[in-house]
């Protein structure tokens, strides 16, 4: 058996186990130097097992989570942990087990939380000292995308728009505000 003894260095450091699986005589193992496929790690005779004593990140984070739960930090991981009680959201794989639809609400939900959250406790601040934020990067792209689009759109109605002088005394201009 392989043990390992939880240790200060485990907090910051990760160690790595390179393992191979040889034969025995009760045991034969697959076949030697063949590819992995896919996901399954069943016909590989060598693994590596990595060890740590904090959160790590997602495979999947930077290209799936995100979208939902914002860019990456320990803090924010383990609060989604705490918050849905899922360890690993396989969203983004072939046959993954956890919808788009349920995705957003968990999304949902963590917003809601981290609102409750805040309300009691003040920001919850991750391991940079940045406030903690569970709206996803989809979000925060689709905000800028649409700031952008209205500024476009205010400045393209003088050249589309046509006041005729018999409406002109029903047009207030100081109502339109400035950028």
């Amino acid at each position: 058996p392989v043990i390992i003894k939880r240790s200060a260095e485990l907090k910051s450091q990760e160690f790595r186990l390179q393992l191979q699986v040889i034969e025995s005589k009760d045991f034969k193992p697959g076949v030697p130097n063949s590819a992995v496929a896919g996901s399954f790690a069943g016909a590989s005779l060598q693994y590596l097992v990595k060890i740590n004593d904090f959160l790590t990140k997602p495979s999947n984070w930077d290209s799936r989570l995100a979208t939902f739960f914002g860019t990456y930090s320990q803090v924010k991981y383990k609060f989604v942990i705490d918050v849905t009680g899922i360890v690993e959201f396989s969203y983004g794989f072939a046959g993954a087990a956890i919808a788009y639809s349920e995705m957003q609400y968990y999304q949902a939900l963590c917003k809601r939380k981290l609102a409750e959250y805040v309300a009691v406790n003040g920001p919850l601040i991750d391991e940079a000292g940045l406030p903690g934020d569970v709206s996803g990067d989809f979000q925060k792209r689709y905000n800028a995308w649409s700031r952008s689009a209205r500024i476009s759109v205010i400045f393209s109605i003088p050249t589309f728009i046509l006041i005729s002088p018999s409406v002109m005394p029903y047009f207030n201009l100081a109502s339109c505000g400035t950028l």
